[in-house]
């Protein structure tokens, strides 16, 4: 994520990083991320992570990839 630098450095940069930290924080704790063999019930014992892709000199994952998300119980 640019923030630019020097004189022209955004103000909120920091702002902005911790605000994304708090997020991503939240989301770790409140909810259980497995891939998709998971959610159909399969027992995933070790998955080999998917090749990354890349687009125009920047990387990133699979789109096709499928993953379940689900709410841990319990937490509020």
């Amino acid at each position: 994520m640019g923030f630019s630098h020097g004189s022209h450095a955004c103000p909120g940069r920091f702002f902005a990083a911790n605000q994304l930290k708090i997020a991503l924080s939240h989301i770790a704790l409140h909810y259980d991320i497995a891939p998709a063999a998971a959610a159909a019930g399969d027992v995933v014992v070790a998955v080999k992570r998917p090749e990354n892709k890349w687009f125009f000199g920047h990387m990133a994952p699979p789109l096709t990839e499928k993953v379940r998300v689900r709410r841990r119980r319990g937490r509020d």
